[in-house]
């Protein structure tokens, strides 16, 4: 059985940086992650007798993040050319490019946490790229 802090101390990290990416705003990303453990602490024996629940911590932090999107606007402004570029791509992309490039997710974890087969992560870590890779192409111009 894992307890809810040694669950804190190993992912919150990797798991703000996901939110972040999703989010783009560094206090939303906080509230993400933390919603994110609170479900995880009231489920007690659901989750916490999980062996392996990385994959599950991220799941469930897509899954808040999907339920209670507000429009958030990044205050901050000290952000580099990739994270800016990676804010302009569509949603759905932009998740898969996180967890396959920051959070190194198999495309397999990537099709298991967003709910998608296998083929669409990897599809939409392809189209992703090309996006990516169209709006740093104009950023330079």
């Amino acid at each position: 059985m894992t307890d809810i802090q040694s669950l804190i101390d190993s992912h919150y990290q990797t798991l703000y940086c996901f939110g972040f990416t999703l989010a783009r705003c560094s206090h939303r990303a906080t509230e993400l992650v933390q919603q994110t453990f609170a479900i995880w602490a009231h489920q007690d024996q659901k989750y916490l007798d999980h062996s392996a629940p990385e994959i599950d911590l991220f799941h469930t932090l897509y899954h808040e993040h999907q339920n209670d999107h507000p429009d958030v606007v990044n205050m901050e402004s000290h952000h580099s050319n990739a994270i800016e570029a990676l804010a302009q791509i569509d949603e759905k992309y932009r998740a898969s490019l996180a967890l396959h490039y920051l959070q190194q997710h198999s495309y397999r974890e990537i099709a298991s946490i967003l709910e998608i087969p296998i083929e669409n992560a990897m599809e939409r870590i392809a189209k992703g790229k090309n996006q990516l890779r169209e709006i740093l192409g104009s950023s330079k111009s």
